[in-house]
This record gives C-alpha cells, sequence and structure tokens, in this order.
C-alpha cells in the first residue's frame, strides 16, 4: 500500500540538501576563467581543493595506464588530461560529495557503479547535446545528466524500509523498479528526484530535464535534455553491461553470490534505435558519422570512470 502524498512530500523535504547544485564551489569558478594555455595556472587553482587533486591524479594513472612512470604531478595531469577534462572533474567532485550524504541508508547499495553510471550519464549526456543546436545554461546539460539518479538516492534516504522491500524483490529493469515505487511508496524516482530538486530551490534547467527522463515528450522546452538524459542512461547500460561480461570471464564459475544491490538501467531499446536519438540528430548532415562518433566516446568511458570513481 502506497504512502500518504503529505508524508511523501515531508520525508522528502527533510533530506539533506545538495548545496553544490545551487552554487558551484570557487575552484570551479576560477577554472572556469583561467586561461586554458596557463598550465601552472590551472595547477596551482586545483592544489588549493585536496579532494580535487586526489581524484585528478587517480584519474590521469588510470586513463594513461600506459605511461612509463606514474604521474605525481598536477602539472603533467594537467598536460595529459586537457581542460575540458579538467572542469568536468571539477564539477563532478563537489557534487558527488554531496551525494554521498545520501548512502548511509543503503550501505549494501553497489555504490562504486551507482557514481560511474552518474559520470558517465552526464559525460554523454553533454557529449549528445553536442550534436544539436541547443546550448544549455552553464553546465545544466552535464549537472543534469549527473543527478539523473538523484531520486534513487533521496528515495533510498525518505524510504528506506519500502526501498529495502524493493531490492529485495531484484527488479532486472527500470520499469519493474518504477512499478514497485509506485506501488510500496506512491511515486516514482523521477517524481521523487523533481519534488526534491524543486523543494530545494534547484533550478528548472537542471530539475526539469531530469524529471522529464522517462518521458522526453513531455518536456516542453527541455525535451532536447530530457531526450540526452533518456539515451545517455541507454548508453551506459550498454557499457556496464559489456563491463560485467568482461569481469565474469575471468572469474571462477563458482564465485561468491554479489550481496550488494544495484540501480537498474534501462537497456531498451538500444540507445542507437531510440526516437529521441533520431531527435536529437535530426539536424545532422550525416547522422551514421554522429553515431560512429558516439559510440568512439562511448567506448572511452572505462578507463575515464576507473579514474573518477
Amino acid at each position: 500500500m502506497s504512502l500518504d502524498e503529505s508524508v511523501i512530500r515531508s520525508r522528502i523535504e527533510s533530506c539533506p540538501r545538495l548545496g553544490s547544485l545551487r552554487k558551484i564551489n570557487s575552484t570551479f569558478q576560477d577554472l572556469a576563467n583561467a586561461d586554458r594555455d596557463y598550465t601552472g595556472q590551472i595547477a596551482e587553482i586545483i592544489r588549493r581543493d585536496p579532494s580535487l587533486t586526489s581524484r585528478l591524479l587517480q584519474m590521469v594513472n588510470s586513463v594513461f595506464y600506459g605511461l612509463s612512470n606514474t604521474v605525481n604531478s598536477v602539472e603533467d595531469a594537467v598536460f595529459y588530461l586537457g581542460t575540458k577534462q579538467i572542469k568536468q572533474l571539477a564539477l563532478a567532485t563537489p557534487v558527488l560529495e554531496d551525494m554521498q550524504k545520501f548512502t548511509e541508508k543503503a550501505p549494501d547499495m553497489d555504490w562504486v557503479s551507482f557514481w560511474q553510471q552518474s559520470i558517465g550519464c552526464a559525460i554523454m549526456t553533454r557529449e549528445l547535446l553536442s550534436f544539436t543546436n541547443v546550448e544549455a545554461k552553464g553546465d545544466a546539460d552535464y549537472i543534469s545528466g549527473l543527478v539523473f539518479g538523484v531520486g534513487y538516492l533521496v528515495a533510498i534516504y525518505a524510504f528506506p524500509d519500502q526501498m529495502k522491500e524493493i531490492y529485495q524483490q531484484k527488479p532486472e529493469t527500470e520499469k519493474a523498479f518504477r512499478d514497485l515505487q509506485m506501488e510500496l511508496v506512491g511515486w516514482d524516482h523521477s517524481e521523487v528526484g523533481a519534488y526534491y530538486m524543486e523543494s530545494h530551490g534547484i533550478p528548472s534547467d537542471i530539475r526539469m530535464p531530469v524529471m522529464h527522463q522517462l518521458n522526453p515528450e513531455e518536456a516542453g522546452d527541455y525535451k532536447h535534455f530530457s531526450s540526452a538524459i533518456y539515451v545517455a542512461k541507454r548508453m551506459v547500460s550498454e557499457f556496464m553491461s559489456n563491463q560485467s561480461k568482461d569481469q565474469n570471464k575471468d572469474e571462477p564459475k563458482e564465485r561468491t553470490p554479489q550481496k550488494t544491490f544495484n540501480i537498474p538501467l534501462p537497456n531498451t531499446p538500444a540507445w542507437h534505435l531510440c526516437p529521441e536519438l533520431h531527435f536529437l540528430l535530426s539536424n545532422e548532415g550525416n547522422p551514421e558519422f554522429s553515431v560512429s562518433s558516439l559510440r568512439y566516446s562511448l567506448s572511452h568511458l572505462p578507463d575515464m570512470l576507473k579514474g573518477l570513481v
């Protein structure tokens, strides 16, 4: 039996805030204003933030694992990665650290996979929108992709008993997960996430794409952004599925059953067959080339995510 709507709203409103979504930290603002030609200037800004420095060095040594020596210098890391990836890392770091406030209510979740899903969705959302003539306000495209799963986090925190029951039933698809949410909570994760962001003053250009990630056709002025998240989730699902298959090949047949729960990503329809993708590429003269370019970007996600999470 689902909860009363007044109870749902009250519990969501009592959840921790994501302050980083309302005001990007000073590190990122400084990076955005830094001259891209001055590696030393960018490196000095990064060194002010120990968490960002740690993630940066972890990332560069994962992505460029073929280097003869480990990269220990921030200047060298900036040189290898480039300012575009540095800025994305600076943007993701405070948001992910904020989102970790919610994890205490579900210690059995596979949070590493969830953070990988979040960053992967952010990267591919921005990549998809680069093929359109739509420009995001600031970094709303990247952030909305990054927080596509905020509704899951809030639901786990606000409705722990109901969400525990859902996970015990091990739904394998996003639709099955959503159906159980509607039955036991009364709202699905997109509704929970949208109300959470609205009640905490998150701007509409971040909130609306997340709210309509399941139904981009209803997103109005935000249809491009919701469509990008819709497709990006399926792209990341393909990547995660392939990664899981590769890991299973190397594991013994008799292995210990996995005890953690995963947030299911949609894998149908396949991302390259989504009408939402064709909508995003409608102004492209050579959509086949664009799809090939997206496949190339997707193939580079594994090493990137290892470095970030």
